[in-house]
């Protein structure tokens, strides 16, 4: 028996018998839309074995692409750490961040980028800079507290090292045009058949999933992230009664999985999701990532994200959150919360 054949073996028969009951869940997430005036998308899957425990609602969780905003971070620390002659860092290289980041060279900011992306000019230099999701900065960190704490100049000095190379990695390492390969998938979720004409910064943009072209379903991302913590290849996600099956390998090393897992794990206790607050003690958080991607075409609305990989009893499973309207620290872990609580 082959390792491929040894691993379905392994989880099909371990999958989870208990699926999260629609009676209690759908009332308290439709009052709470309502409420917040807010349109939202929930996924909760098994990730040992890629099945769908809950979703709300399918057509949107399985089919609607989003803007995908900061959990792009993590798999942009994937491509930093995989290559480190194009994009000289490595996990330990230290990084001041003061709360922008500026053009790296002259004529870097194209006349489009400075309008399309809301460039922040400075009145004494002239300079135009993209600010960090902290005002002030970050002050020094590595690529451990950059994500856990989602430091866009961080993400964004690296990726313009080198943002052709940057993008393309980005894009072909995670599959990024292609959908999941579940049989009730959409087949235009598939492949993206048209060409994206980005710029250098629109490129390097896509590291931190702000750039507006990056848009996946939370399918995807939670096919993604389930491999990620469970240590898995890239599952199919699938329905009760299906059999679990491989979508693809994991694009990267044991080591380097271990070493963004470790900081998504500092994400929950130290990072932007520190402030989540559980009654509900059968759950343990374990992990996590946020984004807060501004909405498309608007300057200072957004949408939230919350990726929350946790265990009830001694089973895990990965929560997916998504809001229309407000931020990842603020009205998605409001609705995250409330979800786990339910749990």
């Amino acid at each position: 028996m082959n390792l491929v054949s040894q691993f379905l073996c392994i989880f099909l028969f371990s999958i989870p018998i208990l699926s999260f009951e629609k009676s209690e869940l759908y009332p308290a997430i439709k009052n709470w839309a309502e409420k917040n005036k807010n349109e939202v998308v929930i996924l909760i899957t098994s990730p040992n074995s890629g099945k769908i425990e809950f979703a709300y609602s399918e057509k949107k969780a399985f089919h609607k692409k989003l803007l995908a905003g900061s959990i792009i971070k993590t798999l942009s620390s994937f491509v930093f750490l995989a290559n480190p002659k194009n994009f000289k860092v490595y996990s330990e290289t230290k990084f001041i961040c003061k709360g922008k980041f500026e053009e790296p060279e002259l004529n870097f900011f194209t006349f489009e980028d400075k309008k399309r992306y809301n460039l922040i000019e400075d009145e004494t230099s002239g300079k135009h800079h993209f600010r960090c999701s902290v005002e002030k900065g970050h002050g020094e960190v590595t690529l451990e507290t950059a994500l856990s704490l989602s430091c866009n100049a961080y993400y964004l000095q690296y990726a313009s090292q080198t943002p052709i190379y940057f993008y393309n990695s980005l894009v072909r390492d995670w599959k990024l045009t292609e959908g999941t390969g579940a049989s009730f998938e959409l087949k235009d979720n598939y492949k993206i058949s048209e060409k994206i004409q980005l710029s250098q910064f629109g490129m390097t943009l896509t590291s931190i999933g702000d750039s507006g072209e990056i848009k996946l379903t939370a399918l995807k991302i939670a096919q993604i992230y389930g491999s990620i913590f469970a240590e898995t290849p890239l599952l199919k996600p699938i329905l009760k009664g299906e059999t679990p099956e491989i979508f693809s390998p994991f694009p990267y090393s044991e080591k380097l999985r271990w070493t963004i897992k470790k900081a998504l794990q500092i994400t929950v206790r130290e990072g932007t999701l520190k402030n989540i607050k559980l009654n509900n003690t059968s759950i343990q958080i374990l992990a996590g990532k946020t984004g807060t991607p501004t909405q498309e075409g608007k300057k200072y609305q957004t949408h939230g994200w919350n990726i929350i990989y946790f265990k009830k009893g001694d089973t895990p499973y990965l929560l997916t959150t998504f809001t229309n309207k407000g931020s990842a620290k603020k009205e998605t872990l409001e609705l995250s919360t409330l979800i786990l609580n339910l749990l």
